[in-house]
């Protein structure tokens, strides 16, 4: 079996749960002065922005994407892409998603990819991070409701069968 047979592979998915929950944590710490002084918000904002990322991908790896066309950082492709392979969602969450995968898309792909590399020019319009947050949150238990009848139905195939 190659790697693009394995549709159902929770790597994807997996990653994109511990970004979520580092961006969690490290917010937490920040909003409660136990980080102590950040210059730039971007770390945060660069957690949040990969975790959704790696939960778009896991949700069309699972809609048969190969790997090969998940190259890439584009939130708002990645966006695209899940709607066209029909992502079940509430209008409140797509709005909600939606918009912060606007607002983040010229961070995470523009000319100098700002959420990976230092681009400190210019005037920025970031959303504000407990949006960012509420929308990775509203993410992760879309595809989750996806990923774990998959999770289940693999437990019980590789349970051993009682003589």
């Amino acid at each position: 079996m190659t790697f693009e047979d394995c549709q159902n592979d929770p790597s994807f998915f997996l990653y994109g749960q511990s970004f979520l929950k580092a961006a969690e944590h490290l917010h937490s710490q920040y909003e409660s002065g136990k980080l102590g002084h950040l210059r730039f918000t971007a770390p945060l904002y660069y957690l949040y922005t990969h975790a959704m990322e790696l939960l778009m991908k896991s949700f069309l790896r699972l809609h048969g994407v190969l790997p090969k066309k998940l190259h890439g950082h584009s939130l708002a492709w990645l966006w695209e892409q899940c709607a066209e392979h029909k992502m079940t969602i509430d209008e409140e969450s797509q709005q909600s998603i939606g918009q912060i995968v606007k607002l983040l898309e010229p961070y995470a792909t523009g000319p100098g990819y700002e959420l990976r590399y230092t681009d400190i020019g210019g005037i920025k319009t970031w959303p504000a991070l407990e949006e960012v947050r509420e929308a990775a949150n509203r993410l992760i238990v879309i595809i989750r409701s996806v990923w774990e009848p998959l999770a289940v139905q693999a437990a019980e195939k590789s349970r051993p069968t009682p003589p």
